[in-house]
């Protein structure tokens, strides 16, 4: 210890590892206390304790000394201030579950490291915060005007619930950091963004429009062709065609015989597929309800009255409301596509009943962002990411079109749809007002008290809608 260090003393409770001193230069002539690190070549943890009082000294090194050895046992250098290093080591800990990390990493990567990178998490302030967030609001903006090429999913300005995400991120962050005494209190960080902090974000929460019928089309029909769907059926097939269709020879049922790509993408591509529109003719909200079910979730049945009724019930353990009621398959093509969606999966080794049915080769989890984030790109590249307003195609588009179509096209009332899309009544009554008005239209165009009189009118009136027909083809409407 250097010489102007003074009445050095070691404390009783640890006298190998504790010190407590005061310094010849100190004005106030307050006590500090120095703890050894664990460890070889760790170095010292040292402190003033803002106190000139002896006793005093002793008790709050005590209390530093436990904190110390509390922040060993949890794996922590006590006293560590660098926000990158503690950052990677908390998500290094075991608690934090693999979704949860891999929503979190890009987020520092991208963002945290670049803002906060070597600074002390002391300085992690409500100031501090506010400062992030409006450089967060701007990030976009800035990188365009460096002419830099922008990712494909990023948005120019993020949304108040991005933001406060990254929020949530940075507090379970700092709460850490204080349960193993690296601060001594979380700063308070507002998330009233636009009231308190004058950010411009949009609050409201937006559903987004349906897709048409031809644009619905479009997309299933590109992302057909993009997974290989054909090429899978004659790997499966077990037969050789010649041009003219005979069979010329047979061969072992193999999913990849004709496929051009590696299994890994030739998989990511069909999954891609069947998770559109199995979710879509489901209403399975496309996030935790779909990506969380496992094969055995799935019972297939037979309607005892008429064989052709062929239909799985699917029971949802997982969601944003935890279980929620069994989907039926609808009859027909919406069934198909589920059991054709399972051999396809058996056919690559995975398919058993703890499997998940929009998951890895090997069964496990795959959050859904990743499947959003390549749909995005391949939308993009087709041109058909876009509805005719600008806003952006997302894979909820097909749970919103399918819930209108519910209505429009099915005629559902309202109750029967709120109980398959797992929502309340409310909620789609105000969601998809238009879409009933659109569904009861008779009510709102047909000024006839009798229906019957608008009949007797039209039959009256060929002339008038003989031009309205030549003047709508003149528009090209129809």
């Amino acid at each position: 210890m250097a010489r102007h260090y003074t009445h050095k003393e070691p404390c009783p409770f640890d006298p190998k590892r504790v010190i407590i001193y005061k310094m010849s230069d100190s004005p106030k002539q307050s006590w500090y206390v120095r703890i050894k690190r664990a460890g070889k070549n760790k170095g010292y943890y040292a402190k003033t304790l803002d106190c000139v009082d002896k006793r005093t000294a002793l008790k709050r090194a005590k209390q530093k000394w436990i904190e110390v050895l509390t922040a060993e046992e949890r794996g922590v250098d006590y006293g560590s201030r660098n926000f990158s290093i503690i950052f990677q080591r908390w998500l290094d800990k075991d608690y934090l579950s693999t979704h949860r990390r891999e929503r979190i990493v890009p987020v520092y990567r991208r963002y945290f490291s670049e803002f906060f990178g070597s600074k002390n998490i002391d300085s992690i302030t409500t100031d501090m915060f506010t400062k992030y967030i409006r450089w967060r609001w701007d990030y976009w903006t800035e990188w365009d005007k460096s002419g830099a090429d922008r990712p494909d999913h990023t948005a120019t300005f993020p949304s108040a619930n991005t933001l406060r995400s990254e929020r949530q991120i940075l507090t379970q962050f700092l709460n850490w950091c204080k349960v193993n005494h690296l601060i001594e209190a979380v700063p308070y960080m507002p998330y009233q963004f636009k009231e308190k902090l004058r950010i411009p974000v949009e609050n409201t929460k937006s559903r987004g429009k349906s897709l048409t019928d031809a644009h619905h089309a479009a997309i299933v029909r590109r992302l057909y062709e993009h997974a290989k769907v054909k090429e899978w059926e004659a790997g499966m097939s077990g037969k050789v065609l010649d041009a003219d269709g005979n069979i010329v020879d047979n061969f072992k049922p193999d999913p990849m015989r004709y496929m051009p790509f590696v299994e890994e993408r030739t998989w990511a591509r069909l999954r891609m597929y069947y998770f559109v529109v199995i979710t879509g003719n489901l209403l399975l909200r496309q996030g935790t309800e779909a990506s969380k079910l496992v094969w055995e979730d799935v019972e297939h049945r037979r309607d005892p009255n008429d064989e052709r009724k062929k239909y799985a019930i699917i029971r949802v353990r997982h969601g944003k409301k935890g279980a929620r009621d069994p989907i039926f398959t609808p009859y027909g093509r919406a069934y198909s596509q589920v059991v054709r969606w399972h051999r396809i999966a058996k056919s690559f080794g995975c398919g058993g009943p703890t499997d998940h049915i929009f998951g890895a080769l090997d069964g496990s989890h795959v959050p859904v962002h990743y499947i959003g984030r390549v749909h995005g790109r391949c939308l993009k590249k087709w041109r058909l990411d876009r509805h005719t307003d600008g806003t952006r195609v997302t894979l909820y588009t097909y749970r919103h079109t399918a819930i209108r179509r519910r209505i429009v096209k099915s005629g559902w009332d309202i109750f029967r749809v709120a109980k398959a899309a797992n929502t309340s009544a409310l909620t789609i009554s105000k969601s998809y007002a238009h879409d009933w008005m659109e569904a009861e239209k008779e009510r709102y165009t047909n000024v006839f008290r009798n229906p019957s009189d608008l009949e007797r009118v039209m039959d009256k009136q060929p002339d008038l809608y003989n031009e309205i027909d030549a003047e709508l083809e003149a528009l090209g409407v129809v």
